[in-house]
């Protein structure tokens, strides 16, 4: 049996005052954000914040987006982001906001339109520049448990709300979603999903 030769690693470690990030890689993906002209289009699609204190839509989108790329599941998890200094720096990010912020932004109404507007003329862009022709389109429902007094009761028995996603496979990308009451029917709002997809 062959010994295997240790090696010792010629490395040193040391403190540095430095500002440094262990979510280095997920600076990638705002670099590719920019590339896609998404920075552009976060401009065009939401209005500036209404006092020199109020938190950019940039800072809104990329904290969810870092947050949400990072294994993130829940708005509180934007304390990994609020605390990272580093990658805040290296990502553009002027303010994180709280969940609270978060939540409230995601609320109104003009919000809540920017993004699917924007999020449809994205999808629009993957699919003018891939070459296939033939697409499946997959609409699930899924649950989302929630604690909150104003939820209802789902099939599965738990307070919850009902989200209709679309999808189609072959290019990776979710088309459509909608929010609803955790009691309505699974198929509720199908048919209102086909005809969307069907305008790309």
């Amino acid at each position: 049996m062959n010994n295997i030769q240790q090696k010792i690693l010629n490395f040193k470690l040391k403190i540095t005052s430095d500002c440094i990030t262990p979510k280095a890689g997920l600076v990638l993906f705002v670099k590719i954000a920019e590339q896609i002209g998404l920075t552009d289009l976060i401009k065009i699609y939401f209005s500036k914040p209404g006092s020199n204190k109020g938190i950019r839509a940039y800072d809104y989108i990329m904290s969810i987006m870092l947050m949400l790329i990072g294994g993130g599941k829940y708005l509180e998890d934007i304390r990994e982001i609020r605390m990272d200094k580093g990658l805040q720096k290296l990502s553009g990010i002027k303010r994180v906001p709280s969940p609270d912020a978060i939540a409230k932004w995601l609320r109104k109404e003009e919000n809540a339109i920017g993004l699917k507007r924007m999020i449809g003329y994205l999808n629009k862009e993957v699919l003018k520049r891939d070459i296939g022709n033939e697409y499946t389109l997959d609409v699930d429902a899924t649950i989302i448990e929630t604690e909150k007094n104003d939820a209802t009761m789902t099939y599965k028995g738990i307070k919850g709300n009902s989200v209709l996603l679309s999808f189609i496979p072959e290019v990776d990308l979710c088309m459509r979603e909608d929010y609803r009451e955790g009691s309505v029917n699974a198929g509720y709002k199908i048919l209102e999903h086909i005809k969307y997809v069907n305008t790309f």
